[in-house]
C-alpha cells in the first residue's frame, strides 16, 4: 500500500489518500489486505486526518466490495485529464 497524508490549507480536516494498494492474487481472502488497511487507518488517525479517500477504477468490483466491507462509501465524483 502507498498512502499519502495531505493537508488541507482552506479546508479543517486533512485527509490520507491511498495512491496504491494490492495483495498478490494467490494470498487474497486470508485477511491480510484488511490487516494492513487497519494498519493505515491508524497511522490516518494518528496524524489526525479525519478521512480517507481512494480512487478505485469501476471495472475493479473485487475491490469495490472490499472498501465497502471496510467502511468506506462511494463519493462518485472524479475528473481526470489525459496529459499524454
Amino acid at each position: 500500500m502507498s498512502m499519502h497524508f495531505i493537508p488541507q490549507l482552506a479546508l479543517k480536516g486533512d485527509f490520507a489518500r491511498i495512491s496504491y494498494f494490492a495483495v498478490d492474487q494467490h494470498i487474497r481472502s486470508k485477511g491480510l489486505g484488511r490487516k494492513i488497511e487497519e494498519y493505515c487507518t491508524n497511522l490516518a488517525i494518528e496524524k489526525n486526518c479525519d478521512r480517507i479517500e481512494v480512487h478505485c477504477h469501476s471495472r475493479r468490483t473485487d475491490a469495490h466490495r472490499f472498501y465497502m466491507r471496510q467502511g468506506y462509501s462511494e463519493s462518485p465524483k472524479y475528473f481526470i485529464k489525459m496529459l499524454a
